[in-house]
């Protein structure tokens, strides 16, 4: 008996080896899938004055071509939480292909109160930085030299929750490793919007380049998820292959596809999302929350 299930515990260990993190959200941002969600179903929002999209040549290996954000006033993309994921163990990662020098804000997460992560470039440094819901500063890091103008590169930067430790990882290589006394087992509002090449209150500082496949995952990747995360980005490891509809069109002389059936999407909870709630801790025990009224609201107790 004791020789089955140590042989049963044995490849139980031995195939939890093989397990991989998975992306819990992902957007190709891809000419084959525009502003949709293809692990989930979580759409992004594109600005509704602005649904003419200019796609370049992508990351090499990926058979698909990149979004390309301009720096302009409405160009951005939106993608918003509902609240209904923990953010303890974080990470998100994109590829990145900045036009020019390198400047500005790739990625803003907001909630009412404020920032929440921000990643950004300003004078060649690489700036990370993480808000809880009260605008409290839990963690930041910067790495120079980074991003380098016309060429792709892959960010991943995930954040520990019981240690507060952030990681930054370039192109698969661990470049930043810290924990900066900040304190720990701190969660993250999981309500608000994210926007990629924009800040969302500082809307003067776009980021102008390519963009692909951002992911966010709400598990810690080891070194070797990270190594091998763009698998994820191919198209054979989606859950859903979105079908859009694409009209070319000559906007200022430049070439665009339009999403021809857009709409925004349905849940009411996606039109105002930028909120950070408090509830106890007897509120945080099922996936969907229970309202608000029957649960008593204290300071410091975030709601996932």
């Amino acid at each position: 008996m004791d020789y089955m299930f140590q042989h049963i515990l044995f490849i139980t260990l031995v195939s939890c080896a093989w397990c991989k993190t998975a992306p819990t959200l992902e957007w190709p941002l891809g000419n084959t899938t525009a502003h949709k969600e293809v692990m989930t179903g979580r759409d992004a929002h594109l600005p509704l004055s602005n649904q003419c999209l200019i796609f370049s040549p992508g990351y090499p290996g990926l058979n698909y071509e990149a979004i390309t954000l301009t720096g302009e006033e409405e160009s951005y993309v939106d993608f918003y939480l509902d609240g209904k994921v923990e953010l303890t163990d974080l990470a998100f990662s994109l590829l990145v292909y900045p036009l020019g020098e390198p400047k500005g804000t790739l990625l803003n997460y907001l909630c009412n109160t404020g920032n929440v992560i921000r990643a950004s470039v300003l004078e060649g440094l690489l700036i990370i930085s993480f808000w809880d819901e009260y605008g409290v500063s839990v963690g930041a890091t910067a790495v120079s030299e980074v991003l380098i103008s016309d060429r792709w590169h892959h960010l991943l930067v995930s954040r520990e929750y019981n240690t507060g430790r952030i990681k930054v990882f370039h192109n698969g290589e661990l470049i930043d490793d810290i924990d900066d006394d900040f304190p720990n087992k701190i969660r993250l509002p999981a309500k608000g919007s994210i926007r990629l090449g924009s800040a969302q209150k500082d809307t003067d500082d776009k980021f102008k380049g390519r963009f692909s496949c951002f992911q966010l995952y709400t598990s810690l990747p080891t070194n070797e998820d990270v190594r091998s995360s763009l698998k994820y980005c191919k198209p054979d490891q989606w859950k859903i292959h979105p079908q859009i509809l694409l009209e070319q069109k000559t906007e200022g002389g430049v070439e665009k596809l339009c999403v021809a059936d857009y709409v925004v999407p349905r849940e009411d909870e996606d039109l105002e999302p930028k909120s950070c709630e408090v509830l106890n801790m007897a509120c945080l025990t099922s996936v969907v929350l229970p309202s608000l009224s029957s649960c008593q609201r204290l300071p410091g107790i975030f709601v996932y």
